[in-house]
């Protein structure tokens, strides 16, 4: 977990936001990496890998290496050259413009804005632009991933009920975990660009019971 800008003491509500193709083009920049990490670990053909991985999107990296049928060394050799490529990668990404006016224009209202990723926190601390967010939560290579456990460490830095949050992700997967466990989800139509940030500001709004 990740502390960023100040937190409001009590605030309103929380805005949870995915980070990967929701807030940042990560897809196109991780395709090709996983490919060639996989295909070199299991055989697998290098197009079979990248229509896995889109299948798996949401899950941390760790599950999605088991469920193309890595274990064990291979694993966890696999997983720690895709944590440091990224982080090299991540070293020349940055906030767009439009994502913090979003979480600016949120905060200004009383609301907490959390990004919910399972993206390593050590990946995540290298972009610019975090820290116009309250708070961080990341994978820690364990148990500390989106849903639940994400949900407990924000329950004990922010005193919030579920009903006073929302989540937004590209994902089904983030959407319907979320939902599942009582939070108002929205689903991007795409990145946080143009009329779609426009948009998802409308919808979060509402479900916070404020008008736009």
């Amino acid at each position: 977990m990740i502390h960023c800008a100040n937190e409001p003491s009590k605030p309103r509500g929380v805005v949870l936001l995915d980070l990967d193709d929701t807030l940042i083009d990560t897809l196109g920049l991780y395709l090709g990496l996983v490919a060639d990490i996989v295909s070199r670990y299991t055989g697998m053909d290098r197009s079979d890998v990248a229509g896995k991985y889109r299948e798996l999107l949401g899950m941390s990296f760790r599950d999605q290496l088991a469920a193309m049928g890595l274990e064990g060394d291979s694993l966890d050799r696999a997983y720690r050259e895709f944590v440091e490529s990224k982080k090299r990668l991540m070293q020349s990404a940055s906030m767009p413009e439009s994502v913090v006016r979003f979480s600016e224009k949120m905060r200004s209202r009383g609301f907490a804005t959390v990004i919910s990723t399972n993206n390593e926190c050590e990946v995540v601390s290298v972009i610019r632009g975090i820290e116009h967010f309250n708070l961080i939560l990341c994978y820690d290579g364990h148990g500390h991933r989106k849903g639940r456990p994400h949900l407990e460490s924000l329950a004990k830095t922010l005193d919030v009920p579920f009903n006073r949050m929302v989540y937004v992700g590209d994902a089904d997967y983030d959407v319907q975990l979320y939902s599942s466990l009582g939070i108002p989800s929205v689903k991007t139509k795409g990145l946080f660009r143009g009329g779609e940030a426009g948009r998802i500001e409308a919808i979060v709004l509402r479900l916070l019971g404020e008008r736009g």
